[in-house]
């Protein structure tokens, strides 16, 4: 046996300083005597992290099979990875890291046009301290917002550039980590009548540092309304206020400008609550109008709930909602946006004891002669695809209610680049593109590079489904907010169980999987 105070190679483990520190909770005593590592800046919290890692190093020249490891885990994270491209008009937005780099960059490509390099983290900072958070590219693909932040910290800044030039053209917004971020179709209406439109959006930041305790600037979250090129101290607060501190909010609008969705959790509880407000009440101009001026009228669809929902408003009006609730493996419902209360619901898929309702998304193009609604399951720890009448949430029958997948895999998301090509990538078998035809749904390998994905970490808190949304339990990010905008991530496409997660249909004509196989 070794002294608790050494370790098996004879090197003495840091020292750590125990408090007398005891406090009373709800009439329980709680000892916290390590209380001050909490402190990063703390220098004994320094000296200790620095004696850890030193150990830590000496610990590990001794680690049997670690050089066959490394070699595994390089040859796995060398094949590269592809994400999920996201479509606005004919230009796509996609990231791409090849074998060998060290972070994933983000490409922008115009129809048949050579792909060019939209974010190239490295060439930002070569150092490689410096991570893309999220990216949302707005509803007309001109403008695209993104979050970096350096140093491991993830305290995401904000900024937006112009996707021709690159010129940055509003930020950089601090405080804003975890934060979604949901485009204005169209953007404002101008300071003055008669003015050109002005690019807008809805975004999550915390107050500022002096309008709030020491100890608590890392909540007191809320949901803004932000004119790109503006000062973000003028942004018009939306949402948040007399909610608990600890609240993370996720926000989203619908494809028409009209519903805004906001979802709101307290720390990592697997519950929230959902609200729709309807723009149009501000004024006849459904893209904002007089929605800059002053905060809606929100109307409860889930609140006080022991449940996750997600909301979203598809193209055809319906208030689509994904749940837990009486549901422990989720559903989909249906009802009108004005009346989004649980008693006004119809399910349109519902809850199956054996498999667990991971997403949803919409096909309502016009090249399908009806409607169409694509549902992702995980079955006895295996994805799948199933397909059903939108209007009734039937399944369609027979091979038609089905689409084959290219492998037993995890399907990260049903997504929808608005495009009639989809793609699932895995680390297990080569890109694969899903095509919808009169026959069926038929696949083929479209490239010849496998695509690993990162495990994903929970970077969303509970709020969303929007990634941007990202992400509490998406790779990162989540959507976290509520749809329709997808939350893209630089650096996972992998499975997304944010508490609204489900809540990411989208009303396009064909659809992606993303999949990391097993």
């Amino acid at each position: 046996m070794t002294s608790p105070s050494r370790s098996a190679t004879g090197s003495r483990y840091p020292v750590a300083e125990r408090l007398d520190l005891i406090e009373d909770l709800h009439g329980h005593r709680v000892a916290d005597p390590y209380r001050w590592l909490e402190d990063v800046e703390d220098p004994r919290t320094r000296a200790w992290s620095q004696a850890q890692d030193e150990l830590v190093a000496e610990f590990a020249e001794h680690w049997p099979g670690r050089e066959g490891i490394t070699r595994r885990l390089g040859e796995l994270l060398g094949s590269g990875v592809v994400g999920v491209p996201v479509w606005r008009g004919e230009r796509r937005f996609f990231i791409r890291r090849e074998g060998g780099q060290e972070m994933a960059v983000l490409y922008v490509q115009d129809g048949d046009a050579e792909r060019r390099v939209l974010l190239d983290p490295m060439v930002l900072d070569p150092t490689g301290l410096t991570t893309l958070d999220a990216w949302q590219p707005d509803r007309e693909g001109t403008l695209l917002a993104y979050q970096l932040s350096a140093g491991g910290t993830e305290e995401s800044v904000l900024r937006v550039i112009d996707v021709v030039t690159g010129e940055l053209v509003d930020g950089p917004i601090d405080r804003a980590r975890y934060s979604p971020v949901s485009w204005v179709p169209g953007g404002l209406p101008g300071e003055s009548p008669g003015s050109a439109r002005v690019p807008a959006y809805y975004y999550v930041r915390r107050l500022a540092p002096e309008l709030v305790p020491a100890d608590e600037q890392q909540y007191h979250r809320r949901i803004w309304l932000h004119r790109v090129g503006a000062d973000p101290a003028t942004d018009v607060e939306i949402f948040g206020e007399g909610h608990d501190p600890r609240t993370y909010f996720g926000v989203g609008l619908s494809r028409d400008g009209r519903w805004l969705t906001v979802s709101a959790s307290v720390g990592t509880a697997p519950r929230n609550d959902v609200w729709i407000a309807d723009l149009a009440e501000l004024g006849t101009d459904q893209a904002g109008g007089s929605a800059d001026r002053a905060a809606p009228a929100f109307r409860p669809v889930a609140t006080g709930l022991d449940a996750q929902t997600g909301a979203y408003v598809g193209r055809d009006g319906r208030l689509y909602i994904v749940t837990d609730l009486a549901a422990p493996r989720g559903r989909l419902a249906v009802t009108d946006p004005s009346t989004p209360q649980p008693e006004h619901w119809r399910d349109l898929i519902a809850h199956d004891p054996e498999a667990v309702l991971e997403d949803f998304t919409i096909l309502d193009g016009p090249e399908l002669e009806t409607p169409l609604l694509l549902a992702g399951w995980t079955r006895h720890a295996i994805s799948e695809i199933t397909v059903h009448d939108l209007d009734s949430g039937a399944q369609l029958p027979g091979e038609r209610g089905r689409i084959e997948l290219p492998g037993i895999g995890s399907v990260g998301r049903v997504a929808l680049p608005g495009r009639r090509v989809a793609t699932r990538p895995g680390s297990a078998t080569p890109t694969t593109s899903l095509r919808r035809t009169s026959s069926g749904w038929t696949g083929g390998p479209a490239s010849t590079s496998c695509s690993p994905s990162r495990p994903a970490r929970s970077r969303c808190r509970p709020s969303s489904p929007g990634r941007w949304s990202t992400p509490r339990r998406t790779g990162r990010r989540c959507g976290c907010s509520s749809p329709p905008a997808p939350t893209c991530s630089a650096r996972t496409t992998t499975r997304s169980p944010c508490p609204a997660r489900p809540s990411r249909g989208r009303p396009f004509s064909t659809a992606t999987a993303v999949s990391t196989c097993r």
